[in-house]
């Protein structure tokens, strides 16, 4: 069974066609590069995956989730995400510790109990990724690098089966990309990359095989 499977997929909204007729699968051990210009729809395909959008049309298998086909919230959990649109929703007050511990319950709040046990977690997936020295801090003082470090530790809280990552190494210098990278590729069962430009290099020495998706804009009339 693919871990993904789009069959004829368009996606319209506000009377605008933002995906169309798209096909694509992905089988497990696969990794994925998607590559477009600004207003491709790499991020519009993103939110599709984690059943923020759903298709006007076309068929949407996602980690055996059917959509159009009864619940399917409980896909998030299986999905890690670094993007921006996840950054807007962050509480500024908190530290990065607890930050982190929000993706244990794929929400953007703590709303469950939590103990010093989950919060030992947070700081130790911090530590593991070379950002220690951030536990403690508020995250609204942090560095935009070091909030992209909190959002790669946090997609990390729960082994998801895919990782989506959205140009996660923005703001990040040299050293921190490549050990974040390594620690990215390691960990997940499956990981699914949405990347930028300049981090391909960083990957291909990490990786045996992987796949290009690129996008390519449409005029607009």
């Amino acid at each position: 069974m693919s871990l993904i499977r789009l069959e004829n997929v368009s996606l319209a909204r506000q009377g605008k066609t933002l995906l169309s007729n798209l096909n694509w699968s992905v089988e497990k051990g696969q990794t994925w590069a998607i590559l477009g210009l600004n207003g491709a729809g790499k991020s519009t395909l993103l939110r599709l995956l984690t059943a923020e959008f759903f298709p006007s049309e076309g068929h949407a298998e996602i980690l055996g989730y059917t959509f159009g086909n009864g619940d399917i919230t409980g896909l998030r959990k299986h999905i890690g995400i670094v993007s921006s649109f996840i950054t807007e929703r962050l509480p500024k007050h908190m530290t990065a510790e607890k930050i982190v511990l929000t993706g244990k319950y794929k929400s953007s709040i703590l709303y469950k109990a939590y103990g010093d046990k989950e919060l030992q977690e947070a700081k130790d997936m911090l530590t593991s990724l070379g950002a220690g020295d951030l536990i403690g801090r508020k995250y609204h003082g942090l560095s935009q690098g070091e909030k992209q470090i909190c959002l790669i530790a946090r997609s990390l809280m729960e082994d998801p089966d895919i990782i989506i990552l959205d140009e996660a190494t923005v703001g990040l210098d040299l050293f921190a990309r490549e050990n974040s990278c390594v620690r990215l590729i390691i960990s997940p069962r499956f990981l699914m990359l949405h990347w930028f430009f300049t981090s391909l290099t960083t990957l291909r020495k990490s990786l045996k095989t992987w796949t290009i998706f690129s996008y390519s804009v449409k005029e607009k009339s």
